[in-house]
This record gives structure tokens, sequence and C-alpha cells, in this order.
């Protein structure tokens, strides 16, 4: 850790009436941990996210962007966020950022100023090891994701999630609650595992009770859940290439008979997703539709009519129905 910036938690003032701090016990997590209460009821549990990520063995940030599934997500950041038009630093939230690449990866490429929210201790410990391996300061909350939301903030001009909001009964309320902590003008994207199709019969076939954790959604559904939401310019798609088989999650069942040839096929299974996606798109067609797309996507605007008004966003999305991009 001793790579680690040393500035303290650079929390702003408002957030210190709604999160009850406490010392972190992880010295090393200390300068950048602050700590919320936990209370939410989801589809999955908290010792079963403490699972997946004291499994998780921590890749370099190279190595990471090298992956094609991730290079197909920064271009779709990249367009999302060449539309908002903003100058300026801005401040961006991940929420789910155990193990987090995306937080060091902004800070440095959009010198944004970057907060994860995870109520995983040990995700925690592996995102604060992501920050420090490039030298990037940021904001790690450790707590739940419904007291850090109340009330309404306001605070964040991004606001990013990957596989978080499919695990509540109705998402809805998640991009709702995100949606509060957005500045007007302000976006959300939620990428969530494309389980209507194919993957989700591997899924199912590999660990059912992994498979009924998620509420099952395509484009048009999450175009509705954020509609629903309150947001006033709404985009939805298929992303991450094609049969990017790292979309899967190989955890054992409790019942598995062979736990390590699970485990093994796992691994087996991310290289050839990865191999796969680099043979696609060295030959410029890796591009996934409703079949072979690992993941979909919404990203959805909070209006700002001063701005609309003003004309400091010039967005066409703000004036138009929500669409679907697929």
């Amino acid at each position: 850790m001793g790579s680690s910036p040393t500035s303290r938690v650079n929390l702003d003032p408002q957030f210190d009436s709604a999160l009850r701090l406490q010392e972190p016990k992880d010295r090393g997590l200390r300068e950048r941990v602050a700590y919320v209460t936990e209370s939410p009821k989801t589809l999955t549990t908290q010792e079963y996210w403490e699972s997946i990520w004291r499994r998780r063995r921590l890749r370099r940030l190279s190595r990471w962007q090298r992956d094609p599934a991730v290079r197909t997500l920064i271009s779709l950041f990249d367009s999302v966020l060449k539309q908002m038009g903003r100058t300026g630093r801005i401040r961006l939230l991940e929420v789910g950022c155990a193990d987090s690449y995306w937080l060091p990866y902004f800070a440095k490429r959009y010198a944004a100023q970057v907060y994860g929210l995870d109520y995983s201790f040990i995700g925690c410990q592996q995102a604060n090891e992501q920050l420090a391996r490039r030298a990037v300061e940021g904001s790690l909350i450790c707590g739940d994701f419904f007291e850090f939301s109340t009330p309404p903030r306001e605070h964040f001009d991004v606001v990013i999630s990957f596989g978080f909001i499919e695990h509540f009964p109705d998402p809805s309320v998640i991009l709702q609650r995100m949606h509060g902590m957005l500045r007007p003008g302000g976006v959300n994207v939620a990428i969530v595992p494309n389980f209507t199709t194919i993957f989700g019969w591997l899924q199912r076939a590999i660990n059912r009770r992994v498979y009924e954790g998620h509420v099952i959604m395509g484009p048009n559904d999450l175009c509705d859940y954020a509609r629903r939401a309150g947001y006033s310019s709404i985009q939805t798609g298929y992303t991450g290439g094609a049969w990017y088989l790292g979309v899967l999650n190989f955890t054992p069942a409790l019942n598995a008979t062979a736990p390590s040839l699970v485990a093994l096929l796992g691994y087996v299974a991310r290289r050839l997703g990865v191999l796969v996606g680099r043979i696609l798109e060295a030959f410029g067609i890796n591009r996934g539709g409703r079949i072979a797309a690992p993941f979909i996507y919404v990203a959805a605007w909070k209006k700002d009519q001063a701005a609309l008004e003003t004309g400091y966003l010039r967005r066409k999305e703000d004036l138009a129905e929500p669409t679907e991009l697929v």
C-alpha cells in the first residue's frame, strides 16, 4: 500500500450529515474509505458478494484495457460523455465499485473526481488497491446504497454501475435513487448482463441460483424502468461485442458434484471469450445484437431546464423522446 496517495477522503461537507463515519479497521483504507450503515433487501446477499470478491484475483489495468469487451464499453462511455457537453472537472460515482478498474480509468482519461460505493469490505479493499496501483486519488464509501442515497444529493455529474440494478426486484427504484444523486444535466449509465437469450440459458445451466438473483430485462425494459424513474432522455442498446463468455458467473452451485471442474471451465470460458473477441475485432465484426451481445446498457440523462434555456447543453436527446439504439 506504499504507493497509495496520502490525501484524506475528499467527501464534500454535505455528505457528513448523511454518513455515520467509522474508523476503518484496515490501515490501508483509513485515508480513503468512509463507512455508512447497511439495510436494504436484494435478490442477492452480502455474503454472496464477499465470497465473489474473496476469490477474485487483481489484474493489471493495461491488461484489462486490452479486453475486446472492455474496449467496446470504453467506446460507449466516450460517446455518452461527449454528449454531455460539460466543461471542467466532472464528479463520477460508481455504484458497486468492488475491484473497480473503471475508477482509475475515468480519473486518468477524463481527469474525473472519482467516488466509489460498495457494501463489501473486501471489494472496497480491492478498489483501493486498483486506485493505488495507478496513484489515483479517490473516495470510497463502504456501505449501503439506500443509506447513501437518502436524502437525494444532486452531487454527481455521472453515475455508473455494472451488474447492479438487476439484483433488485424493481430496477426503476434504483434508477430513481441514482437520479436523485445526479446534478441537473447529469447522466446515469447502467450496464446489465444480457440474460434474455443464450447467455441466460447458459447461466441457468451453470448455477440456477445465480441466474435467479437477476431481474431479466431487455433494452425496452430498461428504457421503461428509466422513464418511470424520471429521466428526460434515454438511450438503450446492446454492448460488449459478441460472444463474450466473461459475462457468465461460474461460481459452483452448492450441490455441484465437481466444483473445481466448474471453476476451471469458467477460466477457460473467459480466456476463450477474449480470444474470440480479438478475432472478431481484427475483422471489424465484434458487434453483437440481441442474441450475441453479452451486455445491455441504458444511458439516461437528468433534465436541466436552465441549461436548455441558455444553450449550455447541446444534446438532441434532451429535446427528443426516449429512443432505443441497438
